[in-house]
């Protein structure tokens, strides 16, 4: 048997050669095939591959095979997987007409070539470009009218074949074109996978996991530093071309509305399209849908379990949760009151929970949309916790004050921090409110900071040191003298084997929502984002050049890489 496929093969590549025509029908070859006459079979196979084929001729065999659909069992698959390779969709009307019958007479009467099938038609999706359309942004009448098709019989195959689901997922998966192809190529394969599941609801969870995946796979790849070097550099090169062309017209030169770097460029167009897929999801006709909404946030947030939180380096993507937020405030309140559940879970491996608490630090610091009430609601629980935490510490444990032992406490360091970084971008709002040096004195902070734990020396250093200085500044809470007696002491930390005080991130956190740096999708965040620049702290006094050094350090230190009350907020389930 194996013998005469190599035999076959080798015949299908001599044949393709020649010009010699095969004129009978579909029938006759198949019978002389079984009789061991293969010489009609071979030209017929090189014939389909030819593509200056006459379409008439092409719909003759497609309705001649569409007859012997049941004849072509998984033995006949060269046949089967010939015809699914000619290019049908670039034909006439009358040839896609003709394959679409075939294949849904195919795949009801062998569903054993519905993976070739499915695959055949997801190749359809990924559209073939030139070096001079890599940059096209409309979809031509050609493009379209194939995309059309495709999903047309994709649609009606699974009608047919419900089981085939599992498959249409793994084939999608499969067919994701690497992140160095053209932009195009990956911006419309990722549309097309958007539109499948607008007919597809109950594969919806899937094809937006496997497209968040491959986004946060480029945004890997993509680090921060990176594209600011790539920005900078090409910002560089603008100011010397305006300097020795000033007679030429260099409006044309740059398009301010790309990213520089080509992965940045990749991922930029991508978020785009996936946030404005939640909006249009979530607003039809400039109307809330709460419902769809409800949903595609508990769909989101389980892709966020699955893909997003256990990431290292993640710059961009995120924001995909950070958009859907801001549609409503019980949307910030299941998020966050997700989070906490895995901070406070011990169960939970102790990097999700230092990362979980991380988002909801950056959350609340970073969101407008998210009212100073849920704000103060979150921090209350957060400080409570962790009261709670060094007082059953301080009962069953003795402790050297200089000594942090992060793998054991990690958790707690991590929510310690989330409240330092808190109180620092929103302090000024909670102080403007008539009680809120009495709330930021009832939080007890100077109980923390002293405790055994010493949490200050666990922390970002430059979070300590905004941390400080705005406690300082509205004379809420003095950590200078624990802050210098912790850097006078040179002990290594326990739990982490590379730091020691010089380490000026101990806790390895990171925050997740630092500012969005892609161009094209920033229009969704802009208007929802708090930059640092509008939170330094304000006080009538006149801040020491000490602490002018510290916010100019703080601004610039806070995109540290990564690699634990909410009382009124806890006890409401928005779903």
């Amino acid at each position: 048997m194996n013998t005469s496929r190599v035999s076959l093969k080798s015949k299908l590549s001599i044949g393709a050669t020649k010009n010699v025509r095969f004129g009978g029908n579909v029938a006759e070859i198949l019978e002389q095939y079984q009789k061991g006459n293969d010489s009609n079979y071979v030209l017929f196979l090189n014939q389909l591959r030819d593509p200056l084929l006459k379409s008439s001729q092409l719909v003759e065999w497609v309705q001649q095979c569409t007859e012997l659909a049941q004849a072509l069992d998984k033995d006949q698959n060269q046949i089967v997987n010939a015809l699914l390779k000619v290019r049908w969709m670039e034909r006439e009307a009358a040839v896609i007409s003709a394959f679409q019958g075939f294949i849904i007479t195919l795949v009801s009467s062998n569903p054993v070539h519905v993976r070739p099938v499915v695959k055949a038609l997801t190749s359809c999706f990924i559209p073939v470009v030139s070096k001079k359309d890599e940059h096209k942004q409309k979809l031509n009448l050609e493009d379209e009218k194939i995309y059309e098709t495709g999903h047309f019989i994709l649609k009606t195959l699974l009608k047919l074949i419900p089981q085939a689901s599992s498959i249409v997922t793994e084939v999608f998966q499969r067919s994701f074109p690497y992140m160095t192809k053209p932009v195009t190529v990956l911006e419309w394969y990722v549309k097309n996978l958007l539109y499948a599941s607008t007919y597809l609801p109950h594969l919806r969870v899937e094809i937006l996991e496997l497209i968040v995946k491959c986004v946060a796979d480029i945004d890997v790849h993509t680090p921060r530093v990176a594209i600011q070097d790539a920005e900078e550099e090409m910002e560089e090169n603008d100011e010397d071309v305006t300097m020795f062309k000033m007679d030429e017209d260099v409006s044309n030169i740059d398009d301010d509305d790309e990213m520089k770097l080509p992965l940045a460029k990749t991922l930029d167009h991508l978020m785009t399209i996936l946030l404005q897929y939640v909006k249009d999801f979530c607003f039809v006709h400039d109307e809330f849908q709460l419902h769809g909404a409800q949903k595609l946030l508990k769909e989101l947030m389980k892709i966020f379990d699955d893909v997003i939180l256990p990431l290292h380096g993640l710059v961009h993507v995120q924001f995909v949760i950070f958009y859907i937020c801001s549609f409503k405030q019980t949307f910030c309140d299941t998020f966050i009151k997700h989070c906490w559940r895995k901070v406070t879970d011990p169960n939970i491996p102790s990097v999700l929970r230092q990362a979980s608490v991380c988002y909801i630090a950056s959350l609340i610091a970073r969101a407008k949309f998210i009212s100073l009430q849920s704000a103060t609601a979150c921090l209350d629980t957060m400080v409570t916790w962790c009261h709670d935490y060094v007082t059953k510490c301080a009962d069953n444990t003795a402790f050297d004050f200089y000594s942090c032992d992060i793998a054991r406490h990690s958790a707690f360091y991590s929510v310690c921090q989330a409240v330092f970084y808190i109180l620092v971008f929103r302090h000024k709002e909670i102080l403007d409110t008539k009680q809120g040096h009495s709330y930021m004195m009832g939080l007890n902070l100077h109980h923390l900071i002293t405790s055994p734990l010493n949490p200050l020396k666990a922390c970002l250093s430059s979070v300590v040191s905004m941390f400080t200085s705005t406690m300082r500044i509205h004379q809420i809470l003095y950590c200078d003298t624990i802050v210098e007696r912790n850097n006078r002491v040179i002990l290594p930390v326990a739990g982490n084997t590379s730091s020691s005080l010089g380490n000026q991130n101990p806790l390895e956190s990171f925050f997740p929502f630092d500012p969005y740096l892609l161009k094209r999708s920033s229009v969704y965040i802009d208007d929802l984002y708090t930059t640092w620049e509008g939170r330094v702290p304000q006080t009538e006094e006149v801040i020491e050049d000490e602490d002018e050094e510290l916010i100019g350090s703080f601004s610039k230190s806070l995109s540290s890489p990564l690699a634990p009350g909410f009382s009124q907020l806890m006890s409401t389930t928005p779903f």
